[in-house]
Formats: structure tokens, C-alpha cells, sequence
């Protein structure tokens, strides 16, 4: 029976497209963005000429000039200070190369340079005072901006006395004053280069880590190894450098001495550093968000001036406007953290197929229980914690993840010999050797990991292609749980959930949705392709004998499909079987040609109701506390064999719950069968019979790749 895509009310929600847009990080900038649309609105409504050539200019000189002083009083801010004296650089260095230029003291380009090297001291005192003597950063740079006030005034009041004002010419000079650059203007063109060399050293570099690190906690930085001195110190060198560089700009634009310049300007930086969410206290805050900010602040400013507004009026609107933003924004962050909880599962009616059977012992349902899994074998009591799967190498050695994301390994007779094998980190789930003999897991956070023979770790892939009109950026694997190879060498894999993330991996089964997928990994090309889409939580994936296909284990559904990737019903899903009475979760090949498939609970009828009603979930999330919800009964489950054709043959339980209370996988190797357990601190095993299936290995699989002829690989993928 071929499955059927799932209806649309299943697929989509306008509650989780919200809760999804909420949870986006560029989400935390729409503030400034709105402001920049309501300023533009604005700024279009009043003045219909507002873009044209001569404003175009003004504005982008004036994001120019404003984008400069702001990135530099951001970096100190993101590093834990905070430099308010870039304005009384910015007016300085305007002055000194105006005046060395004009007087004749300097070439132009030299006067330009001096301007730079003085916005340079300006910082690097500041990081001394700050830095190096410990001095408060507000309080100081608040001293050093009245001391350069004070500065200017002496120097234009001797300059306007000395020299009348004269045009320089040279080309130098006249290319920072309107030259242009693919069409854009040197002033602007060089900040938006400035911009974007700044995003990339703080998202991509190490450098750009340890500001944002100094800046969240300083002592734990220190304490990290970071040079946090050394960081402070340059952020301060640089803002002093870029706010040299805006001065320059107004210099050769404006070409006129003022003790004037850039006054008051400080408190309009500080409130575009709060419109655009960067934190005073340090740590938070991009450039793409001060951008907006800056390019608001800009266009709402040139229209004020273009209407003739007092220039006290401009700056009461300024603040007035820019204060409403803020505090909308701080709204918005303060309870979005709320809003989020309240949509981030949108539940929908689930009613899962099948009747419940007896459970109860004696009763001569399947289902009954027993206890075939009272008298299992331990390995690793009390050295593993959680693992969740195991696999078993070609010397019968048995291996198997835990919970603090370790990789353990088990051998001797009595698999008595512990090491610990690999330190992959992540969450190690599902595990399987390839055909070379690797050990490849999947690790929720981390992706697909390959471990040598010699523990080393490498991952395969962490990311896959974006779909095209997810919210979500579903690139990044979240959750892969379960994995197999197929004879060729490809390596099929599961992601369970691409919403939540291990920690919360029980929302989505409440939530009822296909949020999971198939992805498969080609070792010859390194790439990643999602195969089946729109899943409901995909748990165990296994190569079925015949190697033509996949089955996929749907936790949340109760059911096993099956996923022909080869072969003539190549691309088609079927149902393998359906109605379980339990909550599946690994599958994997049996020595006879059927498979052994690990529940990690029941279904019970009280729970099987609730999925029915959406009304009742959506009061439950939206009313109760987490600890307080209600979750499928995962507290026993058991162990079935079934044929190769999915009719059940045999159940496993321990009726006494001692042993394996939940069996999240099993590995059955030389007439053992390995079970591994999520809430288990051991791997248990029992004697089984062992036979020979088509694939022609005995045993079968064994926690390795299917092994085929050549002539049947190439026979699976005619």
C-alpha cells in the first residue's frame, strides 16, 4: 500500500509559523526595520522629492558619517566598554587635516593620514586609561570627549585667526570629497565595505568570537584563555581609527573649521546602538541590525533638515521617536521568551490505527508479557549511561554511545574489558559500521560522524540543502537518531525532528507533525540529499535485505514504511506494517531474513484519546507547566521479531522491569542479540538462533554494513 502525503492541516500551522519566525534570530532586529519602513513612509509622505539625486547623496553621506562613529562606539561596547569620546575624535580629526592641509603644514594626503594616526592615539589613550589603569570606560571617555572639546576649540579659534578658509586642491582630497566608485559615492562605498569586513571578523573569525565572549562575561573569558586585555584594547583602537576616518570625510566635504562639529551627536549613537539591540552591558549585538538603525536614523534626519525643522525640534523628534522603538523592542524581548513557550508546539489530531490487545501475562495474546528478557547478559553496568544504540565490529567486539556523548567499546568473554573508545561529543544515538569498517553515528547537534578504527572523529555532514519555503532554517541537522548502509556504501539516515532539539525531542511527538525526514549521505561525492520529506518523528532506519530499499520507523505513528531506492519500485513508500500497539523505535536485520524491531513503550487508551483532541493539547501546553503535560507511556516496552514481510513472529519483555524497561535497539550478532536502552546503564544481550538469509552472510549484518556480491549490488540498482 503506497503511503499518501499528509493532508495540509497537518503539514501547515499559522500558530507554529509564527512560533517559527519568533524563533529566528534576524527576528530580534525588526524593530529597526520597521522603524526604517515608517521612516521612509514618513519621510515620502512629507517630502515626495526626498529621492532624488541631492537627497540620495545626503543620506548616504550621513550613514556614512553616522555608520563610522557607530560600528566604533559597537565594538567597544560588545567588548564590555564603552567609548562615548568617538564624537571629539570624529571633530578632531576633521580639524587637524583641514588645518595641516590648508595652512600647507602637510600634503593633503599626509594631512589625511596625520588624521588617522591622531584618531589612533585618541584610542589608544582611551584603552590605556580603561585597559591598562582599570579606569571606569563611561566615566572616562566622558573626560577625554570634554578634554577634546576643549582641544578643538583652541585649534579652530587659532586656525579661523591665523588662515582664511581656501579651496585645497589636489586629487587626493577631491577623490575623498566626491569621487565615486561603481557608482557609489567613496564615503559610503567605504563604509558598507567597513560594515561588511566587521560582520565577517564577528560571525566568522576567532577574533570576532572573543569579542562577543569578553563582552558576555569578561572573568570567564580570562578564565578561558582568552587575551581579554588585549581585546578590550584594540576595540578601542579601532574606534578611534574609524572615527578618524569619518572625520576625514566631513573635512573634505564640508572644508570648513567649527569648534561645532559632532555636537550632541553622542546621545543620537547611543540611541541608534538601542534601536539597533545592542547591549550596553556587552556581548549582544551585529552590524547588519546597526546598519538598519544607522539607515533610519539617517533618513528621518536629512527629512527633518530638507523641511526646515529647528535644530532643537530635530533633536526632540529624534529622541522621542527613537525612545518609542526602544521600548517596543524591550517589550518584544522581554516576553518573547513567553510568546514562544505558548506556541512553540501547535498540536495536531492524531488517531493512530490499530486495537489495543491484552498485555496481561497468561492472557495468549502476541502481546503478553514475559520475562525473555529477565536473564540477559550485562555489559557495562554502571560505566555507560544511556545507550541508546549499539553496534558490534567483525572481532565480535560491542560498542555502544551514552548520554555524556562518549563512544564506549566492550570485549573478552564475557565482554568484561571496557575502554573508552571515541570522544565524538553530540548526543550519540543510532550507530553502524561501514564497508570500510568505520564506525559511523549519528550525533544529535553534532550530524554524521565517522570514528576510525583508532577513535578519531571526523564528521561526514552536519547540514543538508534549505527547503525553499521553510521559515525554519532546516540546513542544519538538529536531531538525527538512526542510521544503515545500503550495499553500494551509502549511508541512510533519520532526522527525527528538524523543530526541537534533543533536550525537547517529546514536543514533537505531542505536536503530532512531520517535522522529520530521510536523508541519505554519499561517501564518493560528500553530499547530502533529503530524501522523504515531511515524517512523522522518523526513528529507526535499516537496509532491508534485498538491499533494494530502506524501512523507516515512524515513533509518533506506530508504524514501519518502507522506501524503495533502487530497483524497479525505485522512489515509491509503502507501508511495511501498521497499528502497532506500541511506540517503535530502532529496526534492524535478523539472521533469518526478518528483522528484530525495539519498542520503547505501549500505547494506552487514555493517551490515544487525548491525540485525538486538539483542544484539550492546546490547553494543556498553553495552561500547565512542562513537568505537568501529558507524554506517551515510555516507561516499558519490549523486544518483537518480525518476518520478512513485517507479520509478527515473536515478543520480548521483562515483566519485571529490572533489566530493559525501554529498548530503544537491538544488534543481533553470531547468535546473540544485543539491546540497548535510552534510560538503560547497561547493554544487555540473550541467546537467539541464528540462520542464513538472502543477502549470503551468516550472520547477517551484524551491526556491519550488508555485504553483497558485486553482481547483486549492480543488480539493485538496475
Amino acid at each position: 500500500m503506497n503511503v499518501k502525503r499528509p493532508p495540509l492541516a497537518v503539514r501547515w500551522s499559522l500558530q507554529r509559523s509564527v512560533a517559527d519566525l519568533l524563533g529566528r534570530k534576524w527576528m530580534q532586529g525588526w524593530v529597526p526595520v520597521v522603524t526604517l519602513l515608517v521612516a521612509l513612509v514618513w519621510a515620502l509622505i512629507v517630502d515626495p522629492y526626498l529621492l532624488n539625486a541631492q537627497n540620495i547623496n545626503d543620506i548616504g553621506f550621513d550613514l556614512a558619517i553616522t555608520g563610522f562613529l557607530g560600528l566604533g562606539l559597537a565594538l567597544t561596547v560588545l567588548a564590555g566598554g564603552i567609548d562615548i569620546s568617538v564624537v571629539g575624535t570624529y571633530a578632531l580629526s576633521s580639524v587637524v587635516s583641514l588645518v595641516l592641509a590648508q595652512q600647507g603644514i602637510l600634503s593633503p594626503p599626509l594631512a589625511l593620514v596625520a588624521a588617522l594616526v591622531v584618531g589612533a592615539a585618541i584610542g589608544a589613550v582611551n584603552g590605556f586609561l580603561v585597559v591598562g589603569l582599570g579606569m571606569r570606560p563611561l566615566l572616562t571617555t566622558l573626560v577625554v570627549l570634554v578634554s577634546l572639546r576643549s582641544v578643538l576649540t583652541i585649534v579652530s579659534d587659532s586656525a579661523n585667526r591665523s588662515l582664511e578658509t581656501r579651496a585645497i586642491d589636489d586629487p587626493t582630497w577631491a577623490f575623498f570629497e566626491a569621487g565615486t566608485v561603481v557608482g557609489l559615492k567613496v564615503p559610503v562605498l567605504l563604509f558598507l565595505v567597513v560594515a561588511l569586513v566587521l560582520h565577517l571578523v564577528q560571525t566568522r573569525t576567532r577574533l570576532g568570537s572573543h569579542f562577543v565572549a569578553t563582552g558576555a562575561s569578561e572573568r570567564a573569558s580570562r578564565e578561558a584563555g582568552i587575551a581579554t586585555k588585549r581585546v578590550k584594547f584594540t576595540s578601542y583602537l579601532v574606534a578611534g581609527l574609524l572615527a578618524s576616518i569619518a572625520g576625514i570625510f566631513f573635512a573634505a566635504r564640508v572644508g570648513a573649521v567649527s569648534d561645532q562639529i559632532g555636537g550632541g551627536q553622542e546621545f543620537a549613537l547611543l540611541a541608534t546602538l538601542l534601536l539597533a539591540g545592542v547591549s550596553l552591558a556587552g556581548g549582544v549585538g551585529t552590524v547588519p541590525r546597526l546598519l538598519v538603525a544607522t539607515l533610519a536614523v539617517a533618513v528621518l534626519g536629512r527629512t527633518l533638515i530638507n523641511q526646515g525643522a529647528d535644530a532643537n525640534i530635530y533633536g526632540v523628534l529624534i529622541a522621542l521617536l527613537l525612545l518609542a522603538a526602544v521600548t517596543i523592542d524591550a517589550k518584544f524581548l522581554k516576553h518573547r521568551g513567553r510568546v514562544l513557550e505558548k506556541l512553540e508546539v501547535a498540536p495536531t489530531a492524531v488517531e493512530l490505527s490499530g486495537a489495543l490487545p491484552d498485555f496481561d501475562v497468561g492472557s495468549g495474546s502476541f502481546w503478553a508479557l514475559n520475562d525473555k528478557l529477565a536473564s540477559a547478559g550485562r555489559i557495562g553496568l554502571g560505566v555507560v549511561e544511556g545507550p541508546e544504540d549499539c553496534a558490534v565490529d567483525r572481532e565480535g567486539r560491542v560498542y555502544c554511545g551514552d548520554r555524556r556523548g562518549w563512544v564506549w567499546r566492550f570485549s573478552g568473554v564475557d565482554y568484561e574489558h571496557a575502554e573508552l573508545f571515541s570522544r565524538p561529543g553530540g548526543g550519540p544515538l543510532g550507530l553502524v559500521f561501514d564497508l570500510e569498517g568505520n564506525l559511523i553515528l549519528c550525533s544529535a547537534g553534532r550530524g554524521l560522524v565517522s570514528i576510525d578504527p583508532a577513535g578519531i572523529a571526523t564528521t561526514l555532514t552536519d547540514r543538508t540543502r534549505r527547503s525553499l519555503f521553510s521559515i525554519v532554517d532546516d540546513r542544519r541537522l538538529r536531531l538525527v537518531d538512526d542510521l544503515d548502509v545500503s550495499p553500494d556504501g551509502r549511508i541512510w539516515f533519520s532526522e527525527a525532528t528538524k523543530r526541537f532539539d534533543q533536550e525537547k525531542w517529546m514536543f514533537d511527538t505531542l505536536e503530532s507533525r512531520p517535522n522529520g525526514r530521510l536523508l541519505c549521505y554519499d561517501p564518493a561525492t560528500k553530499k547530502t540529499t533529503t530524501v522523504l520529506k515531511e515524517l512523522f518523528f522518523p526513528n529507526g532506519v535499516c537496509s532491508t535485505h534485498e538491499g533494494d530499499s530502506v524501512l523507516v520507523v515512524s515513533t509518533s505513528r506506530a508504524n514501519v514504511k518502507r522506501y524503495y531506492h533502487s530497483g524497479p519500485k525505485r522512489g515509491q513508500l509503502e507501508m511495511f506494517i501498521d497499528g502497532l500497539p506500541g511506540y517503535p523505535d530502532n529496526i534492524n536485520r535478523a539472521s533469518d531474513g526478518g528483522y528484530w524491531i525495539g519498542f520503547v513503550g505501549v500505547r494506552n487508551p487514555a493517551f490515544d484519546l487525548a491525540m485525538k483532541d486538539v483542544g484539550f493539547k492546546r490547553r494543556m501546553v498553553h495552561e500547565l507547566p512542562v513537568d505537568d503535560w501529558m507524554f506517551p507511556n515510555f516507561n516499558q516496552g519490549c523486544l518483537v521479531k518480525l518476518s520478512s514481510t513485517g507479520e509478527l513472529v515473536e515478543c520480548f519483555w521483562d515483566k519485571g522491569m529490572t533489566e530493559h524497561s525501554m529498548v530503544t535497539s537491538m544488534r543481533e550478532f553470531d547468535g546473540r542479540l544485543f539491546i540497548g536502552g535510552l534510560t538503560n546503564n547497561r547493554v544487555g544481550y540473550i541467546p537467539v538462533p541464528t540462520g542464513t538469509c538472502d543477502c549470503g552472510q551468516t550472520p547477517c549484518g551484524g551491526g556491519q554494513a550488508v555485504s553483497v556480491s558485486t553482481e547483486r549490488v549492480q543488480e539493485v540498482i538496475r
